[in-house]
């Protein structure tokens, strides 16, 4: 029994609503194309605009980046500011571990730190990066290790939108009509 104390439906009114239901869906769909199809006649008439001005976005956040990398020292504290909207200044990037002989490294830690070797060694005797990574640079260097693109990137990010997905999504549509 349903909650109004009617019988439940029989397999020919499922059928029914699931007719119903379809025949929704294929109205739904087709509004989808209509507006799809106006989107690709809307981008046909300022695809040239769009990636120009696409394109002028780029260069000046290029410049940008230029200036923040000529003036390092107005971003010493706080490292990052917002101007704008914008996140603009330096962020430390993770660096990679880089080993030219882990063979030796792995053996340099069995005999330099016999403790630790289950944590900074996989089972598969390979150098465990992220461990390593976080050893100091004495520790690093003692086992032959050095971490490499380590160090300051410049950030140039705006806040968080949906416009970068809307143009790219725009762009990769205009390529396609």
């Amino acid at each position: 029994m349903t909650e109004s104390g009617s019988a439940p439906p029989g397999l020919e009114e499922i059928g029914a609503l699931c007719r119903h239901y379809a025949r929704a869906r294929a109205r739904l769909a087709e509004t989808g194309a209509e507006i799809r199809a106006l989107q690709r006649e809307a981008l046909r008439g300022r695809l040239r605009r769009l990636r120009s001005r696409a394109a002028a976005c780029e260069d000046a956040r290029a410049e940008l980046a230029a200036a923040v990398a000529a003036a390092p020292g107005l971003f010493a504290r706080p490292r990052t500011r917002i101007v704008e909207g914008v996140r603009v200044g330096y962020r430390r990037r993770p660096g990679r571990v880089a080993c030219a002989d882990e063979a030796a490294a792995i053996a340099d830690i069995r005999r330099l730190f016999p403790d630790r070797a289950a944590e900074l060694i996989r089972i598969a005797e390979s150098l465990d990066r992220n461990a390593v990574r976080r050893l100091d640079a004495e520790t690093q260097a003692a086992i032959g290790v050095v971490v490499a693109e380590s160090g300051d990137e410049i950030l140039v990010a705006a806040a968080p939108d949906d416009l970068d997905r809307l143009v790219a999504g725009l762009l990769e549509d205009g390529d396609a009509a």
